[in-house]
């Protein structure tokens, strides 16, 4: 007895792909609802044109963010035994329904899944970083996460059972949290109930901030910092280590220059390319990036540094960015 939960704000053009793939999965879900968030669309028009039951939020309650309480209002208007939140720029691939739910059933407790990144233009792959840092930061991408505890869920996709749901407070506990997957995936590890987090290649894609390098950047910026801070020791050590070794290669061909030395520029050149495979190699596991992405990795990861930089000023002076036309703090 699964029911859909799409918390959706402006979400015309990416809903229909979405219940498209629900529709085409062989496994059907007992409700699919849709929570329009005040949306200045026709995103409840769109998603009652699919056959979703929409119920609509009229206006912004002060103390909510946005998506917690969307998704807490569709919680408590659905019927089923098992809630799968998921984000409207979401789609399932082919049996991807079926297969999470096999996962699920494999794991027990609670399943939370980043989709597969599915990139349309050049831009979008200067997210590059911003998710292999996610997913290392999550334990995925470490040598050691079979044995350290996620430090949250991931938002876009989360199934989990009723009884767990309102027993940890569910999205009430994360009303004035910006991401509210970590805070929910922090309750959950918290209580002592077991959390698997998975790519979704094969299952479940999404694109991330179609809409342009501007999307992207405040879409990353408004919860760089809080991750960071969430983020154990041990992972953290281990994403610095990784991301300065990504400097080696310059400080060895500036070396090689003024010594004119060939062994140490041939182990510059090396190691550059080399980690250049490597991150493109990773990143391929959690999304189509372009091969350009791991050849020219020094600008991507110089972008990437500079927006974790930006993210952690506009923190410190207690500014607030744009996001789905909302005022949003940085935290």
């Amino acid at each position: 007895m699964l029911s859909i939960i799409i918390p959706a704000r402006n979400e015309q053009h990416n809903l229909p792909k979405l219940l498209k793939s629900i529709k085409a999965q062989n496994i059907k879900p007992l409700e699919v609802l849709v929570i329009d968030d005040n949306s200045e669309d026709g995103t409840g028009d769109v998603a009652t044109g699919y056959g979703a039951r929409v119920i609509r939020i009229k206006n912004d309650i002060s103390g909510w963010m946005g998506k917690s309480l969307a998704c807490y209002t569709g919680a408590k208007a659905a019927r089923g035994q098992l809630f799968m939140f998921l984000d409207a720029d979401t789609w399932f691939e082919g049996q991807g329904l079926e297969k999470i739910l096999a996962c699920r059933q494999k794991y027990g407790g609670v399943l939370s899944i980043q989709p597969y990144h599915a990139i349309k233009r050049f831009y979008e792959n200067f997210a590059i970083y911003f998710n292999l840092v996610l997913m290392s930061s999550m334990g995925v991408f470490t040598p050691l996460q079979k044995k350290i505890k996620p430090i949250g869920a991931f938002g876009p996709c989360l199934l989990i059972e009723r009884e767990t749901y309102y027993k940890l407070g569910g999205h009430k506990h994360t009303r004035d949290r910006v991401l509210e997957d970590l805070a929910l995936g922090q309750k959950i590890v918290k209580a002592g109930i077991p959390l698997t987090c998975l790519g979704g290649k094969g299952t479940i894609s999404f694109r991330m901030y179609p809409q342009g390098l501007k999307e992207l950047v405040n879409g990353f910026a408004k919860g760089f910092s809080t991750g960071a801070k969430a983020t154990s020791i041990i992972n953290i050590i281990l994403v610095v280590l990784w991301i300065s070794a990504a400097f080696f290669p310059a400080t060895a061909i500036s070396e090689a220059a003024s010594s004119q030395n060939i062994w140490i520029l041939a182990a510059g050149i090396g190691f550059y390319l080399a980690y250049g495979a490597q991150t493109i190699w990773m990143a391929r596991k959690i999304g189509n990036f372009h091969i350009t992405a791991g050849i020219l990795y020094p600008v991507f990861l110089v972008f990437f540094i500079a927006i974790f930089m930006w993210s952690i000023i506009m923190m410190i002076l207690g500014k607030k960015i744009s996001w789905k036309n909302r005022k949003v703090k940085v935290n």
